[in-house]
This record gives structure tokens, sequence and C-alpha cells, in this order.
């Protein structure tokens, strides 16, 4: 699945559910993130949004993708956000978003 995000927009994302390996809900993770290219290369101005856990939600987490982030973003171009839980010794998660920029055309 891949996500749209238009250049000088918010967006909020919700991942619900971590687990670990488990099957255990990451619910006290360290959360970290990153918008990279598609081949796995940093941006010119690293894109960090941070998550936070949704309190009593059996392992939700949301992070806002600000106009100021998506402003770094290309129109056209695909991205691939990396999201790291961190939920201690084999506790860990990683999730890979697609994304698409696009322009909002009126």
């Amino acid at each position: 699945m891949t996500h749209t995000v238009y250049i000088g927009s918010d967006h909020r994302f919700t991942l619900p559910n971590a687990r670990d390996a488990d099957g255990t809900y990451l619910n006290a993770a360290t959360v970290t993130s990153e918008v990279k290219t598609t081949s796995g290369a940093s941006l010119a101005s690293p894109v960090t949004p941070s998550f936070a856990y949704t309190a009593a939600s059996d392992g939700t987490y949301t992070a806002v993708l600000t106009a100021a982030n998506t402003n770094q973003l290309t129109a056209g171009s695909r991205y691939r956000w990396w999201v790291t839980f961190n939920g201690g010794t084999n506790k860990t998660a990683i999730l890979k978003l697609n994304l698409v920029a696009l322009d909002r055309e009126r």
C-alpha cells in the first residue's frame, strides 16, 4: 500500500497494534522514524517525525508528518518511511511505509 502525502500539508498517521515477535503489544516502546528515498538514502534535510503512544491502546502510535516535513519532498517522487519500535531486548519491530509525494491541485 502506498500512502499519498501532499506537499505543504500536515498528515496524521496512526499505526495500531505494534507487537514484538511473540505477539506482545509494544505499549512502552521508544519509536524512531525517518523518511528516506526508496533506495534507503537519507534526505538532504532529514525528515524524522516523532511517534507518540496512545494511552491504553494496545500498541497504537500516532505521528504527524508536518507541512515542514512534506516541504522537504519532491512532487511525483516515492519515499519509504522507516519506523522502528524498540521495546527492549528481543522486543523490536520495524515497519516501512511507502509514500508518494504530490502537489495538491485545485
